[in-house]
């Protein structure tokens, strides 16, 4: 897979690159209410086309553009976003992801839409949380994603981890109605690094 990065005086930074990889698919599976991938064997070659403002800016937009085969149909997936250095202590951010997804020869087609939205903030140099908040509208589910640091000193890392997945669209027709969480999990890590 070559890349080719190229990176201004400013420190702006533009990649090119390809990607192609081999899937073996043993049972068919959905995708979205209107597309399926039947069983098969597929290769998928991508262009990828990313860039990026330089770090240093207080307003960093960047964007990734990636197009190729996707099962036995295509895909291109845009995402832009912006980076916001509010002060050394906190970092907004929010991307959106749109991805068009088609296999002509089953007419079978569907949009992925996944807007983003990041928070960074750290009191000092030992204490650190970040988080993440996704939509994804193919699921109608809201994915929460928050980290918390303590670091003692190199090496050693206390962590406090949250996941949980949001049922967003709760009515059904048919069945039982959706739990409002699909998921929770709650991570308590501590790390230690052993110098020889």
């Amino acid at each position: 897979m070559p890349i080719y990065w190229f990176e201004l005086k400013d420190g702006a930074i533009f990649l090119i690159s390809t990607d192609h990889y081999y899937e073996d698919v043993q049972s068919a599976f959905s995708l979205s209410d209107n597309a399926e991938v039947p069983i098969g064997s597929y290769w998928f070659h991508d262009v990828w086309l990313s860039a990026s403002a330089p770090e240093g800016w207080q307003f960093r937009p960047d964007v990734t553009l990636i197009s190729g085969t996707f099962y036995d149909g295509w895909r291109t997936s845009l995402s832009p976003g912006l980076a916001w250095n509010v002060s050394k202590h906190l970092e907004l951010g929010v991307d959106y992801e749109l991805s068009i997804i088609r296999f002509p020869d089953r007419d079978q087609r569907f949009n992925a839409h996944l807007p983003r939205v990041r928070i960074q903030a750290a009191l000092n140099n030992h204490f650190s949380v970040a988080s993440l908040v996704q939509y994804n509208n193919q699921t109608d589910r809201v994915n929460i994603n928050t980290r918390l640091r303590y670091h003692f000193r190199e090496g050693n890392d206390l962590w406090f981890v949250y996941n949980e997945g949001i049922n967003s669209d709760r009515v059904q027709f048919q069945g039982p109605r959706e739990p409002f969480t699909e998921s929770r999990t709650v991570l308590l890590k501590y790390t230690h690094t052993f110098i020889w």
